[in-house]
């Protein structure tokens, strides 16, 4: 089974910063925008998306692959991602 993963270099681990004064996030369904174009996929199948600690996981699945997002909830930065073929052997 082949897989990718990717995470940004982090050498002092803070998350990148939103603009002065801009405290609003940018909310799951922006957030899910941003993922889907990122992998570019146009009709994404969303399974568990949540907030949790300043960003948004997001699960999606498409053309045989699962994806999974970390979106930054003020900026709207992708933190990390993954995919992996769906396995129908389970």
């Amino acid at each position: 089974m082949l897989s990718y993963s990717s995470e940004p270099i982090d050498d002092d681990d803070d998350d990148p910063a939103p603009a002065p004064g801009n405290d609003t996030l940018i909310g799951m369904e922006r957030a899910r925008q941003i993922a889907a174009a990122h992998a570019g996929v146009t009709n994404p199948v969303f399974g568990d998306c949540e907030l949790d600690d300043g960003k948004y996981e997001i699960e999606f699945f498409a053309n045989g692959i699962k994806y999974e997002y970390e979106v930054h909830a003020l900026t709207g930065a992708v933190l990390s991602y993954e995919s992996e073929p769906i396995d129908d052997d389970d």
